[in-house]
Formats: C-alpha cells, sequence, structure tokens
C-alpha cells in the first residue's frame, strides 16, 4: 500500500497528481463556460442598459422641472423618454468604459512573468 499520489496508476505519472485530476483534465475540452472577458463585456452591457432604461423611465414619467442636460458640454438631451435613456447609456458607458480601457492596460503593461 502506498502513501499520496505516487503510487496510484489511475492518476497517470504526473507529478504531483492528486486522485481524480484526470476527471477534471478530461471534463476541461467539453465544458464550455462563461470566460473573463465575455462576463465583464456582458456586465458592461448590462449596466449600461440598465443606466439607459432608468434614464427612459425618468423621462416616461414627465416629472415637471427636468432641464435638459449636456454630455461634455458637446450634445445637449431634453429630458423626453429617449434624450434621457440616450443620456443615461452614453455616460454609463463612457465612464466605465474608461475604467475598463485602463484595468485592461495595466493588466496588459503590468504582466507577472511568473505565470
Amino acid at each position: 500500500m502506498t502513501d499520496g499520489p505516487e503510487g496510484d496508476a489511475g492518476a497517470g505519472n504526473r507529478e504531483g497528481a492528486v486522485p481524480g485530476d484526470e476527471v477534471w483534465d478530461e471534463a476541461d475540452d467539453e465544458v464550455s463556460t462563461l470566460g473573463g472577458k465575455r462576463l465583464i463585456i456582458l456586465l458592461y452591457a448590462v449596466v449600461v442598459s440598465i443606466a439607459g432604461l432608468t434614464g427612459f423611465l425618468i423621462g416616461a414619467l414627465g416629472i415637471r422641472g427636468l432641464r435638459p442636460v449636456t454630455f461634455l458640454g458637446l450634445v445637449t438631451f431634453q429630458p423626453t423618454a429617449t434624450g434621457l435613456a440616450a443620456y443615461g447609456m452614453l455616460t454609463m458607458g463612457l465612464g466605465l468604459g474608461v475604467m475598463l480601457a485602463l484595468v485592461v492596460y495595466v493588466s496588459n503593461e503590468y504582466v507577472d512573468e511568473k505565470a
């Protein structure tokens, strides 16, 4: 009888193999998961859509006293449902997009060489 993974014939001859690893190795090829980039893009789209929906609902309620809003001092949006939806989506899309771009830049620039 052996103690440890070295004596386990089912795990193959891989150094440091743990019994049952071969099940995960075979399953990796067949399982499709939502990867990191796809997940971030999906979350980005969801957040921007929620911002647009919120702007649409605020504009659709017809709240009195709303004034036109400007986006970066370039475009003026009227306080209508579509105007506030576009403003919310542009604002959130640009703000979140800049932050995500910075994260991608930093993660590509300062890669851990040990991996």
